[in-house]
């Protein structure tokens, strides 16, 4: 026999647990893609560390919310403009959609873009792509206190990041903004 009252209490269990990781989750609109922000400190290890992995698809977009990671510019990653109103993006082609690989080593993650693999050349604060995945091509990728690091493996003094007096999106040690990772749903 199923007690009704335990079915109601789960079903309320459930659709609260639910209400609240919603509460967590803003979704931007991309064409037919959906991107999901989880406020940056739950995008990685909000209940599940399964919520951004090899296969997945993500967008950098700079603290404001304004502008996105876009294509390579001589030594550097250009931005594209977006706007944000009532949790929803408008973002265009110019976007870069990140897919993530394994890195070169366990635990880390190559950032896979239209033209190959995000790397640091080990070359000021250059960014670039190269065709292979190594240690210069992979990054960890963590979350202390809400803040996002995307770390070069080869070069661990070097964060994939935003420069907000001269927008772009390079590799700093440090010193300049940190990205927030945006999820592709699809």
């Amino acid at each position: 026999m199923i007690d009704m009252h335990s079915v109601g209490s789960l079903l309320g269990c459930l659709l609260g647990s639910l209400y609240v990781f919603l509460d967590y989750v803003h979704s931007l609109s991309y064409g037919n893609v959906c991107l999901t922000h989880s406020l940056v400190n739950q995008i990685l290890n909000l209940v599940s560390p399964e919520l951004v992995g090899v296969g997945d698809k993500i967008v950098l977009v700079n603290a404001a919310g304004d502008s996105a990671m876009g294509a390579q510019n001589d030594k550097k990653r250009d931005v594209v403009a977006i706007t944000v109103a009532d949790n929803v993006a408008s973002l265009t082609a110019d976007v870069v959609i990140i897919t993530l690989e394994a890195g070169s080593q366990e635990g880390t993650f190559a950032l896979k873009v239209a033209d190959g693999y995000l790397a640091y050349a080990n070359n000021g604060n250059a960014i670039s792509t190269q065709e292979t995945v190594d240690d210069a091509a992979s990054w960890t990728i963590t979350i202390t206190d809400g803040v996002v690091s995307i770390q070069n493996v080869a070069y661990a003094e070097r964060f994939l990041q935003y420069n907000i007096s001269a927008p772009r999106f390079v590799c700093y040690k440090g010193t300049q903004e940190a990205p927030v990772i945006y999820k592709v749903e699809e």
